[in-house]
């Protein structure tokens, strides 16, 4: 090879060099070469018998898993679950922990089941604080101490009712009268103003009902209950009040305002 043509051998293994990629940082040799993707913090998920679960953390030293399922009292399937709940977990000794159903710390990814980590201690209590409108929060508390293992306390099933219904009519000189407005007030303090045709009144919370005579409304629990009207369609008729006595959970109660000349002018 001549002298001259040392250059050109150089600047071709140059170039070669040039077009490569970067070189690649070196490997651990005592790890085996893996392209898995970095672990994620958020729970994976598993479908265990149908229905889709989180996988479990590991259970932290001094904790236990705590199951509850919040059931719908008023549904004929007994093992039905109530949706759109959010329940207080309290550990005796502890501070209280609310969770929503599916939230980041439930590990049960079924609609009204919870599984969830709490501290070692003598018993657990759980109060619903919120679900889904159509349900009564009256007596949806339960406290357990029962241990199924030394790391699981099942707290079994907190049932909640559906709330009972009133109907309203509101008549005057016995035909239905629409687009009155009515208060109604009842135990606990619970009061609430309806206007027939309104935003609050609906075919029990489900479908927005027409301004038709006929009032809708759902009271959270059993007790007395007072209707009275607000408004009246004609000028010197009023109607009594009205007591509604409801006694059972998920069960319709029905009452009627009668409006009468209350009071008149004497011809001349």
């Amino acid at each position: 090879m001549s002298r001259s043509t040392i250059p050109v051998v150089l600047l071709v293994a140059l170039g070669t060099a040039a077009c490569r990629d970067a070189p690649l940082a070196p490997r651990d040799a005592r790890s085996p070469v893996s392209d898995a993707p970095a672990p994620t913090a958020t729970p994976a998920k598993v479908t265990v018998a149908g229905a889709e679960s989180r996988v479990p953390p590991v259970l932290q030293p001094g904790y236990v898993w705590v199951t509850l399922q919040v059931v719908d009292g008023g549904d004929p399937d007994p093992t039905a679950s109530a949706a759109d709940t959010r329940v207080e977990f309290t550990p005796a000794g502890h501070t209280p922990l609310e969770l929503f159903d599916n939230g980041v710390q439930d590990m049960d990814a079924r609609v009204g089941y919870y599984r969830v980590q709490l501290p070692n201690t003598l018993f657990y209590s759980a109060t619903v604080t919120g679900a889904n409108a159509i349900y009564s929060l009256a007596g949806g508390s339960k406290t357990v101490s029962a241990f199924v293992t030394p790391t699981l306390v099942s707290m079994g099933g907190l049932a909640l009712q559906r709330k009972p219904r009133l109907t309203m009519d509101v008549r005057m000189d016995g035909a239905l009268v629409a687009g009155q407005t009515l208060k109604i007030t009842g135990p606990a303090a619970f009061s609430v103003t309806v206007t027939d045709g309104g935003p609050s009144d609906k075919q029990y919370n489900t479908l927005q009902d027409a301004s038709d005579g006929k009032l809708h409304l759902l009271v959270p629990l059993t007790g007395a209950y007072t209707v009275c009207p607000v408004t009246s369609p004609k000028k010197y008729w009023d109607a009594d009040c009205k007591s509604v006595y409801v006694q059972f959970y998920d069960v319709e109660f029905k009452t009627t305002l009668n409006y009468v000349q209350k009071w008149s002018i004497p011809g001349f």
